[in-house]
C-alpha cells in the first residue's frame, strides 16, 4: 500500500523563512534499490559512468536503480526530509499548490477532439508539469498524482510526432517534452508496471533515436550546432537525458551521450570568451536555453566527474542575472527577439549558478522575484528548484557602493538604473557586434563557423536603447520579428531616392501583406536600415562580417550618468537598386546617452556622411502610442502617467505603427515616434529629450565645429533650474579628442558653476 507524505504540514507553517542560501549539497548516496518483484525488462549493468580518461580517481559509482539521473535512491529519504524543513515551506506549499491544480482530467494534455498546438511553447507546455509531478510522486507516494504522471505520459507516448510539422522531433517543443518524458521515466522507472514501462521507454527510445538523426544526419537541423541558441541546447539536453536513462540496455545511446557531452564542451568553451558572464540572445531568451544548460552542466558533473566551479562565464554569472534585471527584479531588459520577462526561472537559475560557485547576487534576485511571480515562469521548473535551493537566510541586496551604471563589454550592452526597487527608473543601450564582441571576431577571421552561432533571435538595432520611468516601460525594445527590420529599433534608418532592390517585388510581397498598407504597417523600401535586415533571420552572415558597434563611455560621475556607443559600421557602405548600387555614404554614427540627476534624459546623436541624407530617428514602444504636437510627443505608461519626447533640435515629427511579424498581424505591433531631419554631406547633430510633464529643457547655446559640438541648456523640474554646459568630441582620434576637450576622452559637463566632470 501506498502512503502519503504530509506535504500541508508544512503548509501551516505561515512563518516560514522565504529567502535563499545556497550550500553544495551533500554526496549522493549511490546504494542500490531492489528490483520490484513484477519487473520483467532485462537487469541493466551497474552504472559507473563513464570516468574521462585523465589518470585520476574516477568519480562516484552511480546506481543501477531509478532514480538516477539528478540523485540516486539512496538519496530519496534525505530529500523527503527536506519537505519537512521549516525554511522550504514557501517551496514547498508553492509546489504543493502547483500540483493540486494539475490533478484533475482537463489538466491533461491531447484531449480528445482537442487541438494540437500550433507553436514550440504550446507543445512544451503539453509536458513542462511532469517532473514536478514525477518527483512528487516519488517523494510523498500519492496514489492520485501517481496515477495523473501515468496518464499523462500515456496521452504523451499516443502521439505519434512530437512538435511542429517543420522542425519535427528536433525542436524545442519536442525536445522539453523528451527531457520531461526522461525525467518522468527515470524517477518513477521502479514503479511503473512492467507494461507502462516498456511503452514508455520505447518512445523515449523512439523519439531521442529521430532527435539525434536530426542533429548529426545527411541533412541535420539547420541550427544542430548553434550552441548560443536555446532550440539547440533543449535538443541535446533531451539527448543527454535519453542516453543516460538507457545506456545500459540501448546500444545507440553510447553515441547520444557522446553528442550531447561534445555539445556541452563545446558551450562551455565558446562561454570563455563572455567572461561578463552575459549570454548572446539576451537575458529573457537565456533564461530558457541556460534551464537545459545548467541541467545538462549537473548531469555531465554528477555521471562523468566534470568541473565547472572555476569556469569564467559561470563565475560571472551572478552578477550579470543581476544586471540584466530591471529595478525590482521582476523583468529584465529585452533584447533580439527576447521579451522583458522571464521564460524560465530565475530562480533554479539562480540556485545552480550560486552554488556552483559561491555568488550570493542571483539568488538575491530569486528572491526578489517569488514575492512577485505569478506566472509559471518559476513553476514548471519547481522541482530543480527543490532539489538545487537550500533556503535560509537570504543573500544581502545591493549596497549603495555598487555603481548604477553597468556595461557588459561582450555583449556591447550598457544598463543604468537610478535604484533596485521596482519604482527606480532604468536605461539600456545596445550597440554591441552581433553576437558578442570576442566572438563576432572569430567570425570576421574565420575561426568560428557562422553555422554555429544562433542569429536568428538578434536583430539589426544597433543604437536602440529602453527607458523605463519610475518602473514602468516606455521605450521598448525586443520581441519576435518577421523580417527583421531596422524600422522597429529606436535608432536611425535613411531615405533613398530610389527604392531598394531586395530581391523580391509588389507580386511577392502582396502574398504576405496587403500593397497599400505595406509601406506604413511592415517597412518602407524606400529606407536604408542596418546590415541583415529584412531577412528572415539576421544575415546571412556574410553580409555581416564587416558589423561592428561598441560601447564607448557607461559611467556615472557626480549624480551624472552617460552611456555612449558608436555603430556606423552597421550600416552597409552601398545598397542595391534596380539601376545598380548606390553609395549610403554613412562615415560615423555615435549615440550619448545623458542621464542627469533629476532623472531628466539627453539623447545626443552624432553623424557623418558623404551624400545628402533623410535622417529618421526613430523611438519605439510596444506600450503605447505617441501623440505628437509641435517639437514634442507625448506617451503614457501603464500606469497612467504621460512622459514626453522633445526634439531638441528641431525636425519633423510623424507617428505610426509596425507589426513585428507579418505572418501575425493579430499579434504585437509597436507604435514609433519619428523624427526627420534632410542634412548635407558632413557632419551633423541632434539632440532630443526625455521627460514627465513637470520638468522641460531650454536649448540657449548650439555650436558645432570641425571637432565638437558645445551645447548650453537649461533643465527645469517643478519650477526649479539647472544649467549645464556639455562638449562632445565628435572624433573617432584620440588627439584630437584631446584638442578639443583638453583631453582623450567623449564629453565633458559642466552642472552651472560646478567643475567640468570628464567621460
Amino acid at each position: 500500500m501506498r502512503w502519503t507524505l504530509l506535504l500541508p504540514i508544512c503548509l501551516s507553517l505561515n512563518a516560514c523563512d522565504t529567502g535563499f542560501i545556497n550550500e553544495p549539497e551533500k554526496p549522493s548516496d549511490t546504494g542500490d534499490r531492489d528490483r520490484t518483484i513484477d519487473d520483467t525488462s532485462e537487469p541493466e549493468a551497474n552504472d559507473t559512468g563513464v570516468p574521462p580518461d585523465t589518470g585520476e580517481e574516477p568519480p562516484p559509482v552511480i546506481a543501477d536503480a531509478h532514480p538516477r539521473l539528478f540523485f540516486s535512491p539512496g538519496d530519496v529519504p534525505r530529500l523527503q526530509a527536506k519537505v519537512f524543513d521549516f525554511e522550504r515551506a514557501e517551496i514547498v506549499t508553492t509546489w504543493d499548490r502547483y500540483v493540486s491544480e494539475r490533478r484533475d482530467e482537463t489538466s491533461l494534455p491531447f484531449a480528445e477532439g482537442a487541438a494540437v498546438p500550433t507553436t514550440a511553447e504550446g507543445w512544451a507546455e503539453s509536458a513542462s508539469p511532469l517532473p514536478s509531478l514525477a518527483m512528487y510522486t516519488l517523494f510523498t507516494e500519492d496514489e492520485d498524482t501517481f496515477n495523473q504522471t501515468i496518464t499523462w505520459l500515456m496521452r504523451l507516448e499516443a502521439q505519434d510526432i512530437w512538435g511542429l510539422e517543420d522542425n519535427l522531433h528536433a525542436g524545442r517543443g519536442a525536445a522539453q517534452i523528451l527531457q520531461a518524458a526522461c525525467i518522468a521515466y527515470d524517477m518513477l522507472h521502479d514503479d511503473f508496471d512492467p507494461e507502462v514501462r516498456v511503452q514508455i521507454r520505447g518512445k523515449i527510445v523512439r523519439q531521442a533515436g529521430r532527435l539525434y538523426r536530426s542533429l548529426t544526419g545527411a541533412s541535420p537541423v539547420p541550427w544542430a550546432n548553434q550552441w548560443s541558441g536555446r532550440d539547440a541546447q533543449a535538443a541535446h539536453t533531451a539527448l543527454l537525458m535519453a542516453g543516460l536513462v538507457l545506456q545500459h540496455d540501448h546500444e545507440p545511446a553510447a553515441e547520444w551521450l557522446t553528442r550531447s557531452r561534445d555539445f556541452v564542451t563545446t558551450t562551455m568553451t565558446q562561454l570563455e570568451q563572455l567572461p561578463d558572464g552575459s549570454w548572446p540572445e539576451g537575458p529573457s531568451l537565456a533564461s530558457d536555453a541556460l534551464t537545459s544548460l545548467y541541467q545538462s552542466l549537473s548531469l555531465t558533473a554528477r555521471h562523468f566527474g566534470d568541473d565547472w566551479t572555476t569556469h569564467p562565464w559561470l563565475v560571472a554569472r551572478s552578477e550579470a542575472m543581476l544586471r540584466n534585471t530591471r529595478p525590482g527584479q521582476t523583468h529584465v531588459f529585452a533584447m533580439g527577439d527576447g521579451s522583458d520577462t522571464w521564460i524560465r526561472g530565475p530562480e533554479h537559475q539562480a540556485c545552480f549558478v550560486d552554488t556552483t560557485t559561491g555568488g550570493t547576487s542571483a539568488t538575491w534576485v530569486a528572491a526578489q522575484h517569488i514575492e512577485v511571480e505569478e506566472g509559471t515562469s518559476r513553476k514548471h521548473e519547481l522541482w530543480l528548484e527543490f532539489l538545487w535551493c537550500n533556503p535560509g537566510s537570504p543573500a544581502p541586496p545591493p549596497g549603495p557602493s555598487v555603481p548604477t551604471a553597468h556595461h557588459f563589454t561582450e555583449q556591447g550592452v550598457a544598463t543604468w538604473r537610478s535604484g533596485w526597487t521596482n519604482v527606480d527608473s532604468s536605461i539600456s543601450l545596445h550597440t554591441g557586434s552581433p553576437v558578442g564582441h570576442s566572438i563576432w571576431e572569430g567570425v570576421a577571421d574565420a575561426s568560428i563557423d557562422p553555422s554555429t552561432l544562433d542569429i536568428r533571435s538578434l536583430h539589426p538595432a544597433a543604437g536602440e536603447f529602453t527607458w523605463s520611468p519610475n518602473g514602468f516601460p516606455l521605450l521598448t525594445t525586443g520581441g519576435t520579428q518577421l523580417p527583421k527590420r531596422t524600422a522597429l529599433a529606436s535608432s536611425y534608418t535613411f531615405s533613398t531616392d530610389t527604392q531598394i532592390d531586395r530581391g523580391w517585388g509588389p507580386v511577392e510581397r502582396s502574398d504576405w501583406w496587403s500593397p497599400d498598407t505595406f509601406f506604413d504597417q511592415v517597412g518602407n523600401l524606400y529606407r536604408v536600415g542596418q546590415l541583415g535586415e529584412w531577412a528572415d533571420a539576421y544575415g546571412p552572415a556574410p553580409a555581416l562580417l564587416n558589423a561592428e558597434a561598441s560601447i564607448e563611455v557607461a559611467e556615472e560621475r557626480r549624480g551624472v550618468v552617460v552611456l555612449a556607443g558608436q555603430f556606423g559600421n552597421m550600416y552597409p557602405s552601398e545598397f542595391p537598386t534596380a539601376s545598380g548600387w548606390q553609395e549610403l555614404g554613412i562615415r560615423r554614427l555615435t549615440r550619448t546617452l545623458i542621464i542627469l540627476p533629476s532623472n531628466m534624459v539627453l539623447v545626443l546623436d552624432h553623424l557623418e556622411q558623404s551624400t545628402n541624407l533623410t535622417h529618421h530617428a526613430r523611438f519605439q514602444s510596444n506600450v503605447s502610442s505617441f501623440s505628437p504636437s509641435g517639437l514634442s510627443a507625448s506617451i503614457n505608461t501603464a500606469d497612467g502617467n504621460t512622459w514626453y519626447v522633445d526634439a531638441l533640435s528641431g525636425g519633423s515629427l510623424t507617428t505610426g505603427s509596425h507589426v513585428q511579424r507579418w505572418d501575425e498581424p493579430s499579434g504585437a505591433w509597436v507604435h514609433h515616434l519619428e523624427v526627420s531631419n534632410s542634412t548635407s554631406p558632413g557632419k551633423n547633430q541632434h539632440l532630443y529629450g526625455l521627460r514627465n510633464p513637470t520638468q522641460s529643457f531650454s536649448v540657449t547655446r548650439w555650436e558645432p565645429t570641425d571637432l565638437g559640438l558645445a551645447v548650453d541648456l537649461t533643465a527645469y523640474t517643478d519650477g526649479v533650474s539647472q544649467t549645464y554646459t556639455l562638449r562632445m568630441a565628435t572624433s573617432a582620434n584620440p588627439s584630437d579628442r584631446s584638442t578639443y576637450l583638453g583631453f582623450p576622452g567623449w564629453i565633458a559637463i559642466t552642472p552651472g558653476t560646478e567643475t567640468e566632470i570628464r567621460f
